[in-house]
């Protein structure tokens, strides 16, 4: 009960602050669902007295169980995966993902990633800086050369800071700054916002690289929004795999509508 008014708390402030949008409505919709779900839903199968009522409420419990516990469990992986103890060692290309920019200007949200990148060229004094990102709607510019003019005016070492102006996602960003890579087999640092670091790892991964993740911060009303998209394109990209999980999870729900359907034809024949 507490998560669903937190999280229709925290999508009320989201909305107040960057204005309303399908993407900026999720933490309030996942609040709103969290709430009816505990209330009103159950409230509504207690008053309908039906075997076929009862299972579908059943299997939507399940559904949602599943995913939450899955919710639960790609949190904890984000954030484990953004612990790192020390200075980093045996980078040899540090990617900055893009994001969008007004006109040429680069927003704090995307500022806040190169300067993380920054500080990792810093640290790892053989490593090349790739600066990803393609030009999109509204944007003046690729945002792969408003990054890398933001990084050479904040302290970018100019002879390995590079620009990638092509990709329009995520999986472009990383294909497109691999062939960009002085060493493609080496160590490769990938820079995002902290929501965004988890899927562009599984990302690399499926792009056979040897990669670590760096996040920068955003605010919490608006990363916990984005983490709930982050998570939703997640489920999208391994759609196939999650489908086959929760069809042998609910295995025994199955086999009980199949024994229901048996019973109610077989007096019939």
């Amino acid at each position: 009960m507490l998560l669903g008014v937190f999280l229709t708390a925290e999508g009320c402030r989201l909305l107040r602050r960057e204005g309303v949008s399908p993407t900026n409505c999720l933490s309030l919709a996942a609040g709103l669902f969290v709430l009816l779900d505990l209330t009103l839903i159950p409230y509504l199968a207690s008053l309908v007295r039906n075997a076929v009522v009862t299972w579908l409420f059943a299997l939507a419990s399940a559904c949602v169980l599943f995913f939450s516990a899955q919710l639960a469990i790609y949190c904890l992986s984000a954030f484990v995966n953004l612990v790192h103890v020390g200075k980093p060692r045996g980078l040899k290309q540090i990617v900055v993902l893009g994001s969008g920019i007004f006109g040429t200007a680069v927003p704090p949200l995307l500022g806040n990633r190169i300067r993380t990148g920054i500080q990792l060229q810093h640290d790892a004094p053989h490593a090349v800086l790739i600066l990803s990102g393609g030009q999109g709607p509204g944007e003046d510019i690729p945002e792969g050369r408003a990054m890398m003019a933001w990084a050479l005016a904040h302290g970018a070492d100019p002879s390995r800071t590079i620009a990638e102006e092509r990709s329009r996602n995520t999986e472009e960003n990383l294909a497109y700054s691999a062939r960009l890579f002085p060493d493609p087999t080496g160590k490769t640092a990938i820079v995002s916002t902290r929501y965004h670091v988890l899927r562009a790892l599984f990302i690399s991964k499926r792009l056979h690289m040897d990669a670590v993740g760096y996040g920068s911060a955003a605010t919490w009303y608006f990363s916990l929004n984005a983490m709930l998209r982050e998570f939703i394109a997640f489920v999208v990209m391994t759609r196939k795999r999650q489908l086959v999980v929760l069809c042998v999870l609910l295995a025994p729900l199955w086999l009980t509508a199949l024994a229901g359907v048996i019973q109610w034809v077989m007096p019939a024949s």
